[in-house]
């Protein structure tokens, strides 16, 4: 069977991309079509595969100017051709899901949320969103359109995964239909020491602001429980400034 697997963008070093790398290697022989590729931006594993992008992706030096290039990907996305395959796998959350597959082409998609620009950007702060100052007028009032849209195809793609119940009832809260849960791999070591044992609460993510790990830092420093943060990120030196002592 000819595999295709499809990501949004090659833009970071965060869990969906170490799920495509899972992906590529159950279906070791599946190319990897995604919009932008920065190679120094995300994992090492990818230098290995075979990486296509759409056109003018070259032109995108960071992952600010991509996101400012929302319109053309949403375009040029949907043009792709994937007739000479028999299935795609499209990992996404706000592009990859988009194609547009030959009725003879199986898709299947494995949604990690829905697109938080649309549906929560109350989640972004003001200085981490893609568009700003007067643009921002615009973009609440396509929000409506864009919101029909987004409703419509992802409710056309036949097969729908996530990660896990908590994400599958958010996909059922806003687009009403099922996910079914597929935990995504996770790598152990085969021994593992654990040093710090005792009670505290865990965040693992990337430290951007739409992960809202300043609302556990804010409430376990209220609450004096302690907190251990593993990730890194563009919001780490604003989280260390609002962290208590637990």
């Amino acid at each position: 069977m000819r595999i295709a697997i499809v990501h949004d963008a090659l833009c970071v070093s965060g869990g969906a991309e170490r799920m495509v790398l899972w992906l590529a290697k159950a279906f070791p022989q599946a190319p990897v079509y995604t919009s932008v590729y920065l190679q120094a931006n995300t994992f090492e594993g990818f230098k290995a595969l075979q990486v296509n992008t759409l056109p003018f992706s070259r032109l995108v030096k960071s992952e600010r100017q991509f996101k400012l290039l929302y319109p053309l990907w949403y375009a040029l996305i949907q043009r792709e051709d994937f007739s000479n395959f028999d299935a795609v796998l499209s990992s996404s959350t706000y592009l990859a899901k988009f194609i547009r597959p030959t009725s003879t082409v199986r898709h299947a998609c494995y949604l990690y949320a829905p697109f938080r620009l649309l549906w929560k950007p109350e989640s972004y702060t003001p200085e981490s969103l893609p568009i700003r100052g007067p643009a921002t007028s615009l973009v609440k009032w396509v929000t409506p359109l864009l919101r029909r849209w987004d409703l419509k195809r992802t409710r056309e793609i036949p097969k729908l995964a996530t990660t896990c119940r908590n994400m599958a009832n958010e996909i059922h809260k806003v687009y009403n239909i099922q996910a079914q849960v597929i935990y995504p791999p996770v790598e152990i070591p085969p021994q593992m020491a654990i040093e710090n044992e005792g009670e505290y609460y865990l965040s693992v993510s990337r430290l951007i602001s739409h992960k809202r790990v300043d609302l556990a830092v804010k409430a376990c420093t209220r609450l004096g429980r302690q907190l251990l943060v593993v990730g890194d990120g563009p919001e780490r030196a604003l989280l260390e400034q609002m962290a208590g002592p637990t």
